[in-house]
C-alpha cells in the first residue's frame, strides 16, 4: 500500500517529488508520514508540508531509524516498534529517543524469551 503524502499549498515542486517518491519507494513516504505523525502528536509539530516531508527524510535520524527497521522486519513488527517509539519520545534528542526505542524493545523481548 503507498503511503500517502501530505502538503500545504505554495510548495508544488516538493509535493511533485514526494508523489515521484511514493510511486518508487512508497515504504519511504510511509515511514516519514509516521515519524511526522509522532512529532505531530507529541512535539506539537505542526508542519506537514512536503518541505517538511523531504526535510524529515533528510535530517530526521528517526527516520532513518525507521526507515531502517522498516526493510527488515515483516509490517506487524514494524507497527510494534513504531508503538513503542511513540512511547519513548524525546523531541529534542532524536538519537536519545532511537535509544529508548531500543532498550524498550529489549525489555519487552527480554520478558518474552
Amino acid at each position: 500500500m503507498a503511503g500517502q503524502a501530505t502538503a500545504a499549498s505554495g510548495d508544488t515542486n516538493n509535493t511533485d517529488k514526494i508523489k515521484a517518491l511514493d510511486a518508487a519507494c512508497p515504504s519511504c513516504v510511509t515511514v516519514a508520514n509516521d515519524v511526522m505523525a509522532i512529532r505531530a502528536e507529541h512535539c506539537q509539530l505542526k508542519n506537514t508540508s512536503a518541505e517538511m516531508m523531504i526535510s524529515t527524510m533528510r535530517n530526521d535520524p528517526m527516520y532513518g531509524f525507521m526507515q531502517a527497521v522498516d526493510s527488515m522486519v515483516e509490517p506487524a513488527t514494524y507497527k510494534t516498534i513504531l508503538t513503542a517509539a511513540a512511547t519513548q519520545v524525546d523531541c529534542g534528542n532524536p538519537q536519545n529517543w532511537i535509544d529508548m526505542t531500543q532498550k524498550a524493545l529489549k525489555k519487552s523481548t527480554q520478558k518474552v524469551s
